[in-house]
């Protein structure tokens, strides 16, 4: 199949994974944000988790010794987990990205049970979101009396008015979102590790580059670690001098999704490119090798790829998707 898009470093395809994965010859690495399945903002290419066939073409895809990372959701990972082992790849850890910005996505039971009863609720002082606070005009936290949610900007409070409403005022269905797990995998040996390196040069992780922190030639910085922070989560381990421990990384900016003003990228689950250019050097062989992102998105492990030194090759179904891919290629 014709690529969709073709630079010196980066292939791109317009198509389903399992139609040109077959294709091409086995690659060292693949980087990937599968869908979730959890219907994330009603889009429909979210509606499952992929399952075993499409494991197992990636499998095919990978050298011996290849390891995978693939991103999954908190209440589906488990799933994903699963195909990932019965494709026959060997779950080596998982990952976990804490961040400290997930916006709360369950509503107020309480006002819901109001508007099922047609009950009006009083109106109180407008509530202010500001640095993560919610706080009304008098000072008063109203998340801890009146069920407030985190935001930015402005908007009206009320109490409850029946007594149902009353009984479940505060209640919700769901937790604030703070992490994220990363599946790391790895295709079986050839043999063994020394076997596998010679003779396909996979099989480790790049543990000297991903090092955290490299002030002294003394200290080259501690050993890479499962889990990996934003700036927010950084800052609260700061006061426990821990952030130093983990790499860390802010989510992704409204200057990455729009790389500098060039690009509409309208897509609902930009990974950072900090994170996605740690992910690549953790993984990077040392040839640099080739990164397979089977569910491209945006774009993001592409671009984080060439600017680790790497070569990359994007499969992606939407084709809304690849326009936004080559645009911010082009852009980066």
């Amino acid at each position: 199949m014709r690529p969709y898009y073709q630079s010196e470093k980066v292939t791109l395809y317009n198509a389903d994974c399992r139609e040109i994965l077959p294709w091409l010859d086995p690659v060292d690495t693949c980087i990937t944000d599968p869908p979730y399945g959890l219907s994330f903002m009603g889009k429909g290419w979210d509606h499952a988790v992929p399952g075993i066939d499409y494991w197992e073409t990636v499998r095919h895809a990978l050298l011996p010794g290849a390891h995978l990372l693939a991103f999954g959701g908190t209440r589906t990972w488990h799933r994903l987990a699963v195909a990932i082992e019965d494709s026959g790849l060997e779950l080596r850890d998982t990952l976990m990205w804490l961040y400290g910005t997930g916006f709360p996505k369950g509503g107020n039971l309480g006002k819901m049970i109001d508007k099922r009863l047609g009950a009006e609720r009083v109106i109180t002082d407008p509530v202010v979101y500001a640095g993560g606070h919610v706080q009304n005009h008098s000072g008063v936290a109203a998340g801890t009396s009146y069920g407030g949610y985190e935001n930015t900007g402005t908007t009206m409070q009320s109490l409850p008015s029946t007594d149902e409403a009353k009984a479940w005022e505060g209640y919700s269905s769901a937790l604030k979102p703070a992490w994220e797990p990363i599946i790391l995998a790895r295709n079986p040996l050839d043999r063994t590790l020394v076997d596998t390196a010679l003779t396909h040069g996979t099989g480790a992780l790049n543990i000297e580059e991903s090092r955290i922190g490299t002030e002294t030639k003394v200290n080259q910085g501690r050993w890479p670690a499962n889990v990996i922070l934003d700036e927010c989560t950084a800052e609260m381990l700061d006061e426990q001098g821990g952030s130093s421990r983990f790499f860390y990384t802010p989510k992704a900016s409204k200057s990455e999704r729009t790389m500098n003003g060039k690009v509409d990228n309208d897509h609902v689950t930009v990974k950072p490119l900090a994170l996605m250019r740690y992910l690549s050097t953790l993984t990077k062989i040392p040839s640099n090798g080739i990164v397979l992102d089977p569910f491209a998105g945006s774009g993001s492990t592409l671009i984080a790829a060439v600017e680790t030194g790497r070569h990359a090759i994007g499969i992606e179904l939407d084709e809304h998707n690849c326009e936004i891919i080559a645009a911010r290629l082009e852009a980066a």
